[in-house]
């Protein structure tokens, strides 16, 4: 149920990798990953970069990230310096309603559940 954002970003990048590990890290804690679950996908992206980010940059991020108590969203799918100029903006995304890469994982959770819900009960008549 990711974002196209966030799926572009995953897939590697070239440049803006540590804007994208922002993004990412404050994605993944509000949608309610686990500690261990952003650990492991983090260093898997870290990988497909075509230049990795050094490994004590990301340890240190992803500690400091275990110790901050509240969640803190990714920035706006609107703030062109993380987005746009990164080559991430979703176009197939309806940015009136999904403001934020948070609300569009919940929004396409949401499409999916109650797309099920109809194959269910089509199975079932």
């Amino acid at each position: 149920c990711f974002p196209e954002c966030i799926k572009k970003g995953l897939k590697g990048m070239e440049d803006g990798k540590k804007r994208f590990l922002f993004i990412l890290l404050n994605f993944l804690q509000s949608v309610g990953w686990g500690h261990d679950e952003i650990d492991k996908l983090v260093h898997e992206w870290n990988s497909r970069n075509h230049e990795p980010l050094r490994e004590t940059y990301v340890v240190g991020q992803l500690r400091y990230r275990r110790y901050i108590k509240s969640k803190v969203l990714p920035p706006n799918c609107s703030n062109s310096d993380y987005y746009k100029g990164l080559g991430l903006y979703c176009e197939a995304v309806n940015h009136d309603k999904c403001k934020n890469p948070v609300n569009a994982a919940i929004w396409n959770n949401k499409r999916r559940r109650i797309s099920e819900q109809g194959n269910k009960k089509r199975e079932d008549d």
